[in-house]
């Protein structure tokens, strides 16, 4: 999605695809959470994946933000 995003006219339109990215991740996390339960990874290999997850959404939601507010004519 964010390499979707990048040929938007204004920072304020590739923001919206950044957040789609992180929708992403956050189902991939509650994805980790059935792999978890249904025995397919330990719940040591679930957090430690999901806490790299949620960095990355930090990280996407850092730099949407950032680009919302200043939302500039891409070149």
């Amino acid at each position: 999605m964010i390499a979707e995003g990048f040929g938007q006219d204004t920072d304020r339109h590739f923001a919206s695809y950044l957040f789609r990215a992180r929708g992403s991740s956050k189902e991939t996390r509650n994805q980790l959470r059935a792999a978890t339960t249904r025995g397919h990874i330990t719940e040591s290999e679930r957090a430690k994946t999901s806490e790299r997850y949620h960095e990355v959404e930090r990280m996407l939601t850092s730099l949407a933000d950032y680009l919302r507010r200043e939302n500039r004519r891409r070149r």
